[in-house]
């Protein structure tokens, strides 16, 4: 599913991925191909022959002799099955003699998959020696040597008799501590490697911390730096470098470190100096999407703050008057309790009054209790039931971690057809 599209040309293969050594300026590195069978097997013969001594090619093979049906998609089992041109299924089969053959012939080596990881410790360690090395029986002539180096204790002899005399042995002792001039430290590797072999050799081995001050090479250097996690150093160094690739890679960097609007700069400016850098243009539009993602959520923030401060503000209101109706039946409370008693004729009447007005009062203290405890009820299942939906939406959001590496791929898919590096056409018969 992460591949664009579908191909059985393994010598075109092959030949991308020595290309990508090339460019990545490895010397020698090492080809593992995981299929069934090869079906262009002299064209990948020739490939593989020309470069299986900097470049060897192991096999891991897949499948069974029988063979069996290959699913369209991996994890759906409504899918279907994988047909060719004319509808019948395709039922690829393990051809194992021809893949071993190939391996051998390549410098590599060959391993059926296992449930373990004995296949690629097997395919990926160092070279063996194989069991069935032929030897050659070489007769040469050697220099033995003999040890004649005791006999130099002759000429200690006189020195020793010396020491019988007094003061000749503080003498002696004076040369021998006498101070010396300082040596440099010295290095075999520097004799046979240079700076940038050796910071290469450290960066296989991972070290990169190592690599970096190995290297003499400032785009090296840098990318030693990038993989050490050591972002800033790294942002510089690749800074320097004026060509597209470097300012795509200081973006990468600035991207790091959290600066995002200076890594989109940088990637306008490795766009400026190639139109076509894929990769520039999907960093940089994947950071400005973040960022106008993190733009909406601040300003989704800022409303809901100012909704709340509104509705605080509505409810302090609300409270103000509350307290004011509340000293107006106060205060007219006082006024008809001060006229009953200069009435006492309507004193009865004013008592009938206020125990009517009284009982509203408890009524109506009442029934907002009785209204807030149906409004709890109703409230409470429409929030449950916002959970659900919101738990039901976000499950259908996609989760596909793939997504990134299938549009890289398509998008260097596409640029290889425009540029005549791959046909459009393929030997598969489906």
């Amino acid at each position: 599913d992460i591949i664009p599209a579908p191909g059985s040309q393994l010598s075109s293969a092959l030949k991308i991925a020595i290309d990508l050594f090339d460019q990545a300026s490895v010397a020698s590195g090492r080809i593992l191909i995981i299929t069934d069978e090869i079906r262009d097997v002299v064209a990948s013969q020739r490939v593989a022959r020309a470069f299986s001594s900097a470049y060897p090619v192991s096999v891991l093979s897949v499948g069974t002799a029988e063979g069996a049906p290959v699913p369209l998609y991996a994890g759906q089992p409504n899918a279907g099955y994988l047909k060719d041109a004319n509808g019948r299924l395709v039922i690829p089969k393990l051809d194992a003699d021809n893949l071993r053959n190939f391996a051998e012939l390549a410098g590599g080596r060959y391993s059926p998959m296992s449930l373990t990881d004995e296949d690629l410790n097997y395919l990926l360690s160092e070279r063996l020696l194989e069991s069935d090395t032929q030897f050659r029986t070489l007769e040469r002539d050697f220099d033995v040597w003999f040890e004649e180096g005791p006999w130099l204790l002759l000429l200690l002899l006189p020195i020793a008799a010396l020491a019988f005399r007094r003061g000749w042995v503080w003498c002696l002792a004076l040369v021998f501590v006498f101070p010396s001039n300082s040596a440099l430290a010295f290095d075999w590797t520097d004799l046979w490697q240079t700076p940038d072999e050796q910071g290469m050799n450290a960066l296989k081995a991972g070290e990169t911390a190592k690599a970096a001050e190995l290297f003499e090479s400032n785009a090296w250097r840098a990318t030693a730096n990038y993989r050490s996690g050591n972002f800033e150093d790294a942002a510089n160094q690749f800074g320097q470098i004026n060509n597209s690739d470097g300012k795509y890679n200081l973006g990468n960097a600035l991207v790091r470190q959290g600066l995002f609007n200076e890594a989109i700069e940088a990637y306008d400016h490795a766009l400026s100096l190639d139109p076509d850098n894929d990769d520039a243009e999907f960093n940089k539009k994947l950071i400005e999407d973040l960022l106008e993602q993190q733009e909406q959520e601040n300003e989704n923030e800022r409303d809901q703050e100012q909704e709340q401060n509104e509705q605080d503000s509505d409810q302090n209101q609300s409270q103000d008057q509350q307290d004011s109706d509340q000293d107006q039946s106060q205060d007219q409370q006082d006024s008809d309790q001060d006229q009953s008693k200069d009435q006492a004729e309507q004193e009865k009447t004013d008592k009938q009054q206020q125990n009517e007005t009284e009982q509203q009062k408890e009524q109506a203290q009442e029934n907002p209790q009785e209204q807030q405890e149906i409004n709890e009820e109703q409230t409470s299942p429409l929030d449950e039931e916002e959970r659900q939906a919101l738990q039901q939406w976000l499950r259908r959001v996609p989760d596909d971690p793939g997504g990134l590496l299938r549009r890289k791929f398509q998008q260097q898919h596409e640029q290889r057809v425009r540029e005549g590096k791959v046909a459009t056409n393929d030997t598969s018969d489906w």
